[in-house]
């Protein structure tokens, strides 16, 4: 059965927005969906993107529409620009469609995924394998790319890029990722936590060439939004677990939406540790006490928030107070890029 979303208020904008930046397919044009982790970026993601894509087994045998590249860390913990495009260049050779198609009901045909394995083969039989330079794989990975007829690249834990070795600049990668996808023809879809925000920060060449889309989170001052909170998202990851009452979530929604900072992921991790609490006491339902008990530690739920304030801070307008100040700035010479003479 495929997984439904759980259609909130903030899923459903993001979705929308998605919808729209991906109205036309523009090559070397990027979208960012950022949120904070477990806040359903690649289900969105997956989601839209299945919607425009198909079914696997109707895109022709060795062509695809869409891949998937992980942006990891290298082994001292840096971005590797070489083994990134090494793994981008295994993602466009036989790519892995799993992750795509987890909570969908098409799946990829066992015919199907055999047709992408020749390119590979050959590629390992090849000379330019040996001692690749970085390169040769970005140059393969074009010509891939084209073979492939390939329109969209998929990254994900994209603000790895900003995780740069000392003396790179992360945006630099990003702006390199920008012109070659320009020149294959595909469009970028990176999946970005809030500290992504480093990967355009201060350069609006590349603000402006990569929509941002993001999943907020609730302000659980807002009498209005808490609720919401409680109704389209706690009771709907509540729903297959046993309750003693519906009170065990209204009187304790202030600790729940604090202690998951009205992210997705925490809220269903919260269900499954109290589900493990009223077990271990012997009760086939859950109770307040087994919720209160199923909380992170205090310094892990201040992380969060510090996420959500970023994610918050990174996403807000600038006010009509805040653009007069910075033009003020600029008449007297005090903008940052303003020298002294």
């Amino acid at each position: 059965m495929p997984k439904e979303p759980v259609e909130h208020k903030h899923y459903t904008d993001a979705r929308a927005h998605f919808r729209y930046a991906l109205r036309q397919h523009i090559p070397g044009g990027m979208v960012g969906i950022c949120g904070m982790p477990g806040a359903g970026k690649t289900f969105l993601r997956n989601e839209v993107m299945r919607g425009i894509l198909g079914s696997p087994d109707a895109w022709g045998e060795g062509f695809i529409p869409a891949t998937e590249v992980m942006v990891l860390l290298d082994a001292n913990a840096k971005f590797s620009s070489k083994a990134f495009a090494a793994r981008a260049h295994r993602a466009v050779l036989r790519p892995d469609l799993r992750a795509l198609y987890r909570d969908s009901s098409d799946e990829a045909s066992e015919s199907y995924l055999s047709s992408l394995q020749a390119a590979e083969n050959a590629w390992r039989a090849s000379r330019a394998s040996i001692r690749t330079a970085e390169h040769e794989y970005w140059q393969s990975f074009g010509e891939v790319v084209a073979e492939r007829k390939i329109k969209y690249i998929l990254f994900e834990h994209a603000a790895a890029i900003g995780t740069a070795a000392k003396g790179e600049e992360p945006k630099d990668h990003l702006w390199n990722l920008m012109s070659l996808l320009e020149t294959t023809g595909c469009m970028g879809i990176l999946n970005l936590i809030p500290e992504g925000y480093r990967l355009w920060d201060g350069r609006p060449e590349i603000a402006e060439r990569l929509e941002r889309v993001f999943i907020r989170p609730y302000d659980i001052c807002d009498k209005e939004q808490l609720t919401e909170f409680a109704t389209k998202v706690v009771l709907k990851v509540a729903s297959p677990y046993k309750l003693e009452s519906d009170k065990v979530i209204h009187s304790h929604i202030n600790e729940i939406a604090i202690a998951t900072a009205t992210s997705m992921r925490p809220v269903e991790k919260l269900f499954a540790r109290a589900e493990v609490n009223a077990r271990s006491r012997g009760s086939a339902t859950i109770g307040a006490n087994d919720i209160l008990g199923a909380f992170e530690t205090t310094e892990h739920i201040t992380a969060l928030w510090r996420q959500a304030g970023l994610l918050s801070h990174i996403s807000k307008p600038a006010t009509g107070k805040e653009l007069m100040a910075i033009h003020q700035a600029h008449l007297e010479g005090k903008l940052p890029c303003q020298k002294e003479e």
